[in-house]
């Protein structure tokens, strides 16, 4: 085995295994949903990798570079997505907003299968098979540019993001990210498709580690992150209202009664603001008011710790 293919084997295991190790914790929450996709579609490109540095012949590099193509134009776009829904930001709010990121990754898919776009040739060293594109058109620096602008803007958007917390407990958390948001950056400078040295097959190889090591750290970091934030301590002059604006999951601060004192804007895409604001109560949110209520008012007298309640 290729040095070069254990490293594209152990860095997709490890993405494998981080993506199911978050999404277990809970399959419902939109964060980690959005990182399982992030960590699986790396771990597929990286797989495919293995594939190609490892093949027996030119034929097989083609056929895992053309079917690599889908996942490695959605890769980095998945990044700013996960970056939106970690950071809660306003884009969020629009659908169309999220939904039109993926436009692109899916135009340049069909340009590469249907149009001859992005075509690949291979060269074979003591390090394994290397891909090797031919930068000579504008259409190949337009897809570079569109790769590399999804984590330029997510790291800008986690800056804002970061300035923006008012508590050291949650910047403490998030402090250390913006070195995992430049290596992502790195991680796509240093993509295996865009850099090739003639008859430079060592650092080839280099830059290629580098890059799969860079976007390894980024996946890695996120994961420690999310774990963080579960055991996140909260200091005694921590608001509720700042509490609950800075989870990723839809929340309601509620009095005995189940007047709705505050709500955070993932509750607002639960339920239409307007509605909330005109019941004098959470349990006339839902159709289930009364098992609500006391399940509420059971957890509130320690008689359960937590419950899940199904109600439209």
């Amino acid at each position: 085995m290729f040095f070069t293919t254990a490293v594209y084997l152990v860095t997709s295991l490890i993405s494998i295994e981080s993506a199911f190790s978050v999404l277990a914790r809970n399959m419902r929450s939109h964060i980690n949903l959005v990182y399982f996709m992030l960590a699986i579609d790396f771990a597929i490109c990286s797989l495919t990798l293995v594939h190609i540095s490892s093949a027996i012949d030119v034929s097989i590099c083609y056929l895992w570079y053309y079917i690599n193509v889908p996942f490695g134009c959605l890769l980095s776009v998945l990044v700013i997505h996960y970056t939106i829904v970690f950071t809660g930001s306003t884009l969020l709010h629009s659908k169309v907003t999220v939904a039109s990121l993926y436009i692109a990754p899916v135009f340049f898919s069909l340009a590469m299968y249907r149009g001859g776009y992005f075509v690949p040739d291979f060269a074979k060293s003591e390090w394994g098979w290397d891909t090797v594109i031919h930068i000579n058109s504008a259409w190949t620096y337009l897809f570079i540019i569109f790769y590399l602008i999804p984590p330029i803007l997510s790291l800008i958007i986690y800056l804002y993001w970061k300035t923006s917390l008012q508590k050291d407990s949650f910047r403490d958390i998030t402090e250390k990210l913006i070195v995992p948001y430049i290596t992502v950056i790195a991680a796509v400078i240093l993509c295996p498709y865009f850099i090739h040295f003639k008859e430079e097959p060592f650092i080839n190889m280099l830059i290629d580690m580098g890059g799969q090591t860079a976007f390894t750290a980024f996946i890695v970091s996120q994961r420690i992150y999310l774990n963080r934030l579960r055991h996140v301590r909260i200091a005694a002059d921590t608001t509720a209202e700042e509490l609950i604006t800075s989870l990723n999951e839809p929340v309601f601060l509620i009095m005995r009664g189940g007047k709705i004192l505050s709500y955070n804007k993932y509750a607002e895409e639960l339920i239409d603001i307007s509605f909330i604001e005109k019941q004098k109560s959470l349990y006339d949110i839902f159709d289930c008011p009364l098992t609500m209520e006391k399940i509420i008012q059971d957890i509130i007298n320690r008689k359960i710790s937590k419950s899940e309640v199904r109600c439209s």
